[in-house]
C-alpha cells in the first residue's frame, strides 16, 4: 500500500522581529489578536497553505479557542485590510490563505526534501511565479527563490530620500514606492514649532512605511497638518511637553491625532486634549 502524501507542516517560521502589520493587529485587538492570528497560522500550516473559511468555519474556530466570535471576525478583517490574508481568494474560493503564506509553505517543503507540493491553480496566488516552482522532470526538487534579498552584514549602504518598499514582506506584499524625503520635509514645515527631524533612519523609514501601507501617504500628510495645529502638542498643556515626529508616527498615536482627539480645546486657560482618554497618562508618557 503505498504511503499517503504529506500536506501538511510539522511547524512554520515565526520571526523574532515581528512585521509591522502583525503589530497593528495587536495594537488594535491587543494580545487576543495576536494569539487569533497565530492560531489560524498553525490551523493553515497544519492543513498546507489554506484552510476552509466561513461564518459555520468561524463559529467553530470560536468555540474552540473559547474567544468571542465578534473578535475572531474582527480579527479577520483587520488580516485581510493589512494583507496577512488574500481576501480575493476568501471571496473567491471561501479559503485563508496568501502569497506570503505561500511562499513560506513551498519554502518549508523544499528545506525537509518535499518531491510533490503542487498548489492547487484555484488557490495559487503565485501563478506569475508559476514556473519557478514547477519541476522539469518528475522526481525533481523545483527550485525556489529566496524569499529576501541576502544582505551582509559587512557593508554599508548609503541612505536614500526615496526608497523600494520589498515586494514581499513576511506578512503582506506591496511594491509601491515611498518618498521619506518628501514625507519628512512636510513634517518639518507643517510642525515647526516640534522637534525638526534632520536625519531619515532606519527606524523612521519604517515607522513611516508602516503608517502609509494602513492609511496612504495623503493620511499621513493630514495627520501632521492636524498635528501642527494642535496647541496641547505643540507645548501648551501646562507640562512644557512637546510631541516630535517619532511619537506621532506611532500607530496609537497616531489613529488620537488623525481622529482629532489633540485639538484645541481651551481649560482654565490651557489647551487640553479632546478626549480626556489622551490625557498625559496616554500623550506625554508615551512621547518616547
Amino acid at each position: 500500500m503505498a504511503r499517503p502524501v504529506k500536506i501538511g507542516l510539522e511547524y512554520f517560521p515565526l520571526d523574532v522581529s515581528i512585521d509591522d502589520n502583525l503589530e497593528l493587529i495587536e495594537a488594535e485587538h491587543g494580545l487576543q489578536g495576536f494569539a487569533i492570528v497565530i492560531k489560524l497560522w498553525q490551523k493553515i500550516y497544519a492543513n498546507g497553505y489554506f484552510i476552509e473559511w466561513s461564518g459555520d468555519h468561524a463559529m467553530l474556530f470560536a468555540k474552540k479557542i473559547n474567544t468571542e466570535l465578534t473578535l475572531v471576525n474582527d480579527v479577520i478583517n483587520s488580516c485581510f485590510r493589512r494583507n496577512i490574508f488574500d481576501k480575493t481568494l476568501h471571496d473567491d474560493q471561501k479559503v485563508l490563505s496568501s502569497r506570503g503564506i505561500q511562499k513560506r509553505y513551498q519554502l518549508a517543503c523544499q528545506q525537509s526534501r518535499r518531491k510533490n507540493y503542487e498548489i492547487e491553480d484555484q488557490y495559487n496566488l503565485l501563478k506569475t511565479q508559476k514556473k519557478e516552482f514547477t519541476p522539469n522532470k518528475p522526481g525533481l526538487t523545483p527550485h525556489l527563490p529566496e524569499l529576501t534579498p541576502a544582505i551582509s552584514t559587512q557593508s554599508k549602504v548609503k541612505e536614500s530620500k526615496v526608497d523600494n518598499i520589498p515586494p514581499l514582506s513576511p506578512l503582506g506584499e506591496t511594491s509601491s514606492k515611498i518618498d521619506y524625503g518628501k514625507i519628512v520635509e512636510f513634517y518639518n514645515q507643517t510642525c515647526a514649532r516640534m522637534p525638526q527631524a534632520n536625519s531619515i533612519s532606519e527606524t523612521r523609514k519604517k515607522s513611516i512605511r508602516a503608517r502609509v501601507k494602513e492609511y496612504s501617504e495623503e493620511k499621513v500628510m493630514e495627520m501632521f497638518k492636524m498635528a501642527g495645529e494642535s496647541e496641547f502638542l505643540n507645548g501648551n498643556n501646562g507640562h512644557n511637553w512637546v510631541a516630535n515626529i517619532d511619537w506621532l508616527l506611532k500607530p496609537t498615536n497616531f489613529v488620537k491625532v488623525i481622529e482629532g482627539n489633540f485639538k484645541n480645546l481651551r481649560n482654565n486657560g490651557k489647551y487640553k486634549a479632546n478626549d480626556p482618554r489622551s490625557s498625559l497618562a496616554t500623550g506625554y508618557q508615551e512621547r518616547l
